[in-house]
């Protein structure tokens, strides 16, 4: 069968259910396009350890065109998934649309506040590549701002760490950074008082580990203590604040810089999924084949999946994403072929979590293993996990360095939260807000920027339209021009560099005036949800806003001309 003959399978997401149904599927009559918004496979374990600066990131992301390159019949785009026409089998991304005769849906997850905003805005997650690489960051940073602390109470918040989520991800992540700063920053700072820094755990239910058997929670506690970890049981965050954390029962804690791994939902938010039948946290549900219910043609894998277990779903595992990833390749072939498909078994090979140096707990059929066997087991199986043979010698070479020196060879500061702050403070007129603004207010704010740039005579903002965002003016101008009731033109101002507008359209639906340019000129944008936010977090932008909304109203319905530079901002 030639390659245009050949059904084409299209595989979303490039974590470990679609990296290995694409592997899967390489002896199929299929063509395989594997489409991912990066060009990397994520080995998602290890990222606290790239957190706590134990491995490089290098060490757990490997190229997917290179991972793939010996599968001939498998090809890859880089792409953001954005809608799936599930009637007319087209699967559009931001750089094109792609057809597909079969569709696998293998996004994986994404973290979850549950619906608080203070814990989404003011704390770090450790899900992605970039979380951990700013989450390290924040850690080192902290560091060293404390070394120039003038008083106590400064580096007491600096050097407070709260994680929250007392699973597997939380567990490890409290003893590597117990390490970190016990046996490694100890020796590099030698003047700060380490007697400041403090870790705390927070488990919103009653145990540990609640997966696993009490002894083995409890040797994972133990472990914990012995280490400076102070665990905090039934700590259910209400707000996270400047400085602090507070919880449900009313308790505030000071903390400087709040962890969070306390949940995942599904993580494809692409339009068209709707008619799918949804399962808990943003996932789908599946048929025992894994296919969903009113459409054969697709599969859903891996922790988008819910998958039935009795009268239970799957846990969200990489051994889950694996295996029904290789499983939905097997029926994908058996599609093709024409064959029976078959009801997904999951095979459980049990759980595991490391607790620092020398200490493990792995819960795996009837074996039960803890302390040294149990961290010998989990070293072996990670590393055997790793996708590359170059990596697992690398992250062998850090291990053993780290055992036997204890030395972190990754402990670099890049600066992503401070370059933000540094360029943040260069943008014309929002480095107003800045003094109003926290660290992650500015990350949040940076990261919702964008430029565009205008063509004399572009229209950027209609009257009486919505404003999609917030625009500063860095060059060039614009003009504002409102109509009159005969439809002629009724008044003209000019905007400069450093003048805002789209305020109005922004807050009400509506703008006063039309915003066009009369030069080339650029602009920075915000949009409107960012608008807002950092409307409720400046009470400098605030007032500007307001006062500029009131101006804008009366220049519309005012009698007389207006001079040229008289409005700032507007619109």
């Amino acid at each position: 069968m030639s390659t245009s003959e050949r059904p084409t399978v299209v595989i979303v997401g490039a974590g470990f259910a679609g990296l290995n149904c694409a592997k899967a599927l390489a002896g199929a009559p299929v063509r395989t396009l594997l489409v991912d918004r990066n060009n990397y496979h994520l080995f998602a374990p290890l990222l606290y350890q790239v957190a706590t600066s134990a491995v490089d990131s290098s060490d757990i992301a490997h190229p997917v065109r290179g991972v793939l390159r010996r599968i001939r019949n498998a090809e890859v785009r880089l792409g953001d998934v954005q809608a799936v026409d599930l009637q007319r089998r087209l699967l559009r991304t931001d750089r094109g649309t792609l057809a597909y005769d079969y569709l696998v849906l293998a996004a994986g997850s994404a973290t979850t506040y549950f619906g608080n905003e203070t814990v989404a805005e003011r704390s770090f997650a450790m899900k992605t590549l970039q979380d951990v690489l700013l989450l390290r960051n924040r850690i080192l940073s902290r560091f060293e701002a404390a070394d120039w602390a003038a008083d106590e109470q400064t580096r007491k918040e600096l050097l407070t760490f709260a994680i929250v989520g007392g699973g597997p991800a939380g567990v490890e992540c409290a003893g590597a950074l117990a390490e970190l700063i016990g046996k490694v920053l100890r020796q590099d700072f030698k003047e700060l008082d380490m007697r400041s820094t403090e870790i705390l755990l927070l488990q919103a239910g009653p145990a540990l580990l609640e997966p696993f058997e009490p002894p083995l929670r409890a040797a994972a506690l133990r472990k914990l203590e012995r280490m400076g970890v102070k665990v905090l049981l039934d700590a259910r965050v209400k707000e996270v604040r400047d400085g602090e954390i507070e919880l449900a029962d009313g308790k505030v804690l000071p903390v400087g810089t709040v962890i969070w791994t306390a949940g995942v939902e599904g993580g494809l938010g692409a339009e068209g999924l709707t008619e799918l039948t949804a399962g808990p946290r943003k996932t789908i549900r599946v048929d025992p084949t894994l296919q969903v219910a009113g459409h054969p043609e697709v599969f859903v894998v891996g922790d988008l999946a819910a998958i039935p277990n009795g009268e239970r779903l799957l846990p969200q595992l990489a051994p889950v994403a694996i295996q029904s990833g290789r499983h939905a390749a097997r029926n994908l072939e058996a599609l093709v072929r024409g064959r029976p498909l078959q009801a997904f078994r999951y095979r459980d090979k049990g759980i595991m979590a490391t607790v620092g140096r020398n200490t493990a707990v792995v819960q795996s059929g009837p074996l039960r293993l803890k302390g040294r066997l149990g961290w010998f087991a989990w070293l072996w199986l990670h590393l055997v996990s790793i996708v590359s043979f170059r990596s697992r010698l690398s992250v062998l070479l850090n291990w053993s360095w780290s055992y036997f020196l204890w030395e972190r060879p990754a402990r670099l500061l890049i600066g992503a939260a401070d370059r933000r702050l540094e360029r943040l403070s260069q943008v014309p007129y929002l480095h107003r807000a800045l003094p109003d603004l926290s660290e992650m207010d500015v990350i949040a704010i940076w990261n919702k920027l964008r430029w565009e740039w205008l063509r004399p005579g572009e229209v950027v903002v209609r009257e009486e339209e919505p404003a999609a965002s917030f625009y500063v003016l860095t060059s060039g101008e614009v003009e504002v021009t409102f109509q009159a009731a005969g439809g002629g033109m009724q008044r003209v101002a000019r905007i400069a560099p450093g003048g805002f507008f789209g305020e109005v359209g922004c807050l009400t639906g509506r703008s006063e005036g039309t915003i066009r340019a009369t030069m080339p000129s650029e602009l920075i944008a915000l949009d409107r949800k960012g608008f807002v936010d950092l409307m409720s977090h400046s009470p400098v932008i605030r007032r500007d806003v307001e006062a500029q909304m009131r101006r804008m109203h009366e220049l519309k319905y005012s009698v007389g001309a207006v001079a040229a530079g008289d409005v700032p901002g507007g619109g």
